[in-house]
């Protein structure tokens, strides 16, 4: 019996231990990855390739540092000049190193690898191998590996997209669309609006929304009258609020009715949020969905709405 107590005492001693020591290892991990950022910023200002060239990391440690620290700065940059990125990951073998880590990784921590490799990016050899994390169980395994594979080859994403075996999530969407805004991805959204694949439509519409785009009103309201995918559809309803646009109510009611309970509610208060009027959002939807977004227009945030510069 004493043996055994003594084994759960040094496992416990262990752990204390272990838990200890995390917090160091933290904040030199996190010094270091400051410094790898610092270093890459200089690079990048000077546009130096020498200085690029200098950057090395030649442990696991320092590694897995500098592509945390390289994934930052082409997360808050824009239009980063990917040449300078591409020559630090090369020399340091940071592609190789995060496909491994990949390959051997399970669950939320391959996902971890997927998202730092796209913004290496990896070769295009490197990318056919991450078609077999688009099938993963775990959404955000694939979506990373689609993103990485968007960034390895730009020129074909429209048609990595389109052979993605999964209907594109909010989130996912949102991702892709992060990376067009940062300049990584040179895709026109006006061929998308009438792509035959709904992930592709949807991710147009995304764009028009994310930019701005006044020019596409007409399509707009098409396809949300129109389009046989009720999730394109609710999308471009998305995307007339978003922009402020008049609705046409009375072509677009019947569209709306058609839609299940959870989409109508969430669609009144949305309309509501957007600033448009109870009076658009009545000629819109049943009893039910208007009381929804009354409820949120006599909330607290009824003042937001009332000043929206959109209110019809």
């Amino acid at each position: 019996m004493s043996i055994y107590i003594l084994l759960a005492l040094a496992a416990a001693v262990l752990l204390l231990r272990a838990t200890w020591r995390r917090p160091g290892l933290e904040r030199r991990r996190d010094t270091l990855r400051r410094h790898y950022v610092a270093r890459i910023i200089s690079a990048l200002r000077d546009d130096d390739t020498f200085a690029a060239e200098r950057i090395t990391a030649h442990t696991r440690r320092r590694r897995m540092a500098l592509a945390e620290a390289l994934h930052t700065v082409a997360c808050h940059t824009c239009g980063t000049d990917m040449r300078l990125l591409r020559i630090i990951a090369r020399l340091n073998s940071i592609d190789r190193f995060l496909m491994r880590g990949a390959a051997l990784a399970t669950g939320y921590r391959r996902a971890r690898y997927l998202i730092l490799l796209g913004s290496v990016p990896p070769t295009a050899a490197q990318a056919r191998r991450l078609g077999r994390y688009l099938r993963n169980r775990n959404p955000f395994v694939r979506i990373y590996a689609l993103t990485a594979m968007l960034a390895a080859n730009p020129a074909t994403a429209i048609r990595t997209i389109g052979e993605y075996p999964y209907t594109l999530s909010p989130f996912d969407i949102t991702q892709i669309t992060a990376m067009i805004r940062r300049g990584l991805l040179p895709i026109a959204f006006d061929p998308m609006l009438s792509d035959d694949n709904p992930n592709i439509r949807r991710l147009g519409l995304a764009i028009v929304r994310s930019f701005g785009i006044d020019t596409a009103r007409k399509q707009i309201v098409r396809m949300a009258e129109l389009d046989e995918d009720p999730a394109v559809a609710v999308e471009a309803l998305h995307t007339l609020a978003a922009l402020g646009h008049a609705i046409p109510t009375e072509r677009l009611r019947g569209r709306i009715a058609a839609f299940d309970a959870q989409r109508r509610k969430a669609l009144s208060r949305f309309f509501a949020a957007q600033g448009y009027s109870i009076h658009t959002v009545e000629a819109l939807f049943d009893a039910t969905e208007c009381e929804c977004a009354r409820q949120l227009i006599d909330s607290y945030k009824k003042s937001i709405v009332c000043r929206s510069p959109s209110l019809p």
